[in-house]
C-alpha cells in the first residue's frame, strides 16, 4: 500500500518563541501575505511595472523576514518581469497627493503563492514560516491628566507601528481595552513593564508575545517612547525619540528579527526526514496527519512508507533540519515527540478503535531510507 501526497502550494506553517503553551495562536494569513498595495502617481504601464517590482519585493520580505534580499540571477530575472508573478491587479482612487500635488493612485496586486514559492526555491531564499505568533501591543500615553492606555488605530504611533508590522509580516494585535483588559492591566504595568501580567491579559487575543510602549508627545510630530519586548523571558528595551517612524519601526524590527533568526527554514536542497507516527487509531487520524503535514510550508512532499496497528511511517521532504522540524511541530502540539520506539510492522486497524485491514502486513516500499528518523505521536 503506497501513496505519494505532493503539495503544490504552501499556505500554512508554524513559528513561536515558546512564551506560551503551543497551539494557542495561529496565523494563517495567506491572503494578506500575497496581497500588497503600492502608491503610484499614474496608471501608466511603466509605473505599474515599477509598482509590481516593489510589490514583489514586499511579498518576498514578508516570506523571508529579510529586509535586504540576497541578490541572485533568479531574483533579478523575476524583478525584470514582475507581471509573471501576480494574478490580478486593480487601481484604487485616494484623496491623497504627493509633494508636488499629483494625485496618488493605489495599485492593488495579488501575487500567486505557487509562482512566488517557485521563485524562492530557484533563488534559494529562506522561508520564515507563516504560522507566526501574535504580538499584542500594549501602549500608554502620558498627558496632562496622567498616563492613559490607548488602542486607537489612527493614533500616529500606533498607526505607524501597525504599518511596519504589516510590511514585515508580523501579526500585531491591539487589545480592546474593555473592562476585562482594564481589570488586568494598568499603565503602571507598562511604566514598570510586567511581562507576566501583560502576557496573561494577552491570552484572550491568542497572544504569544507582548510589546509594551510608554509614549509621550514632545511637540508636533515628535515623540518619546520607551519600548519593552521579551524573548524567552528576557526583557529588551528601546528608548526612542522623533517622528512616528523613528519611534515605531525599531521595536517591530527587533521582535520580527528575533522570530526570523530562530524560525527560518533555509532555502536550497531538500533532505528527507522519516517520521514514525504513533497513536493512529482511526482513518480520521490517518487522514488528519497527512493533511496536517501537507499544509506545512516547510514541507515539500510527504510519502507514505508503511502502516501498522497504531501508526504510520512517512518520509517527509524538507529543507529544515531535524531539530528545527521538531521545534516547529511542537508549536501546535498536534505531533509531539514520542519516547517509545515505533514498530512499522503490521496493518492499520488491529489496535483499539482502529479500522480493519485485509492486508495487515504491507509490501516493502522501494524508497531510500531517510537521513534521520523522528518518532512522534499524533494528538489530533
Amino acid at each position: 500500500m503506497t501513496n505519494i501526497f505532493t503539495k503544490t502550494v504552501c499556505l500554512v506553517a508554524a513559528a513561536t518563541l515558546g512564551l506560551m503553551a503551543p497551539g494557542q495562536s495561529t496565523w494563517a494569513a495567506e491572503a494578506d501575505t500575497y496581497s500588497v498595495r503600492v502608491d503610484l502617481t499614474s496608471r501608466s504601464l511603466a509605473d505599474r511595472r515599477t509598482g509590481a517590482q516593489a510589490g514583489l519585493r514586499a511579498v518576498l520580505t514578508r516570506l523571508t523576514g529579510q529586509l535586504d534580499l540576497p541578490s541572485s540571477p533568479a531574483l533579478r530575472r523575476a524583478l525584470n518581469t514582475p507581471e509573471d508573478y501576480y494574478t490580478r491587479f486593480r487601481y484604487l482612487r485616494t484623496q491623497r497627493y504627493d509633494d508636488l500635488g499629483t494625485p496618488i493612485v493605489v495599485l492593488a496586486l495579488r501575487f500567486s503563492p505557487t509562482a512566488v514559492r517557485d521563485l524562492m526555491s530557484a533563488a534559494q531564499l529562506p522561508l520564515w514560516t507563516l504560522n507566526r505568533p501574535s504580538v499584542v501591543a500594549w501602549v500608554s500615553v502620558n498627558g496632562p491628566g496622567g498616563a492613559t492606555l490607548i488602542n486607537d488605530p489612527k493614533h500616529p504611533v500606533i498607526a505607524t507601528l501597525r504599518k511596519r508590522a504589516k510590511f514585515r509580516g508580523l501579526p500585531l494585535v491591539l487589545p480592546a481595552l474593555d473592562a476585562q483588559d482594564l481589570s488586568l492591566v494598568s499603565t503602571r504595568d507598562i511604566a514598570r513593564p510586567n511581562e507576566a501580567k501583560l502576557l496573561g491579559a494577552s491570552k484572550r487575543y491568542g497572544g504569544q508575545m507582548v510589546l509594551a510602549g510608554r509614549a509621550e508627545q514632545i511637540d508636533t510630530d515628535n515623540w518619546r517612547v520607551r519600548w519593552t519586548s521579551w524573548v524567552d523571558g528576557n526583557p529588551q528595551q528601546l528608548s526612542l525619540n522623533g517622528s512616528p517612524s523613528n519611534v515605531a519601526f525599531a521595536p517591530v524590527d527587533r521582535v520580527t528579527d528575533a522570530l526570523v533568526s530562530r524560525f527560518t527554514v533555509a532555502g536550497g536542497a531538500l533532505g528527507t526526514l522519516r517520521l514514525q507516527v504513533s497513536a493512529i487509531d482511526s482513518v480520521a487520524d490517518y487522514g488528519g496527519v497527512l493533511r496536517y503535514l501537507e499544509g506545512l510550508s516547510y514541507v515539500d512532499n510527504v510519502t507514505l512508507v508503511g502502516v501498522n496497528s497504531g501508526g504510520l511511517e512517512l518520509d517527509v521532504a524538507t529543507s529544515s533540519s531535524a531539530a528545527k522540524f521538531m521545534e516547529l511541530l511542537a508549536i501546535e502540539s498536534r505531533l509531539q515527540q514520542a519516547p517509545s520506539r515505533f514498530d512499522p510492522r503490521g496493518g492499520l486497524g488491529s489496535g483499539r478503535g482502529g479500522v480493519s485491514s485485509s492486508n495487515p502486513t504491507p509490501e516493502p516500499v522501494s524508497v531510500p531510507f531517510a537521513s534521520q528518523v523522528l518518532r512522534v505521536a499524533w494528538q489530533g
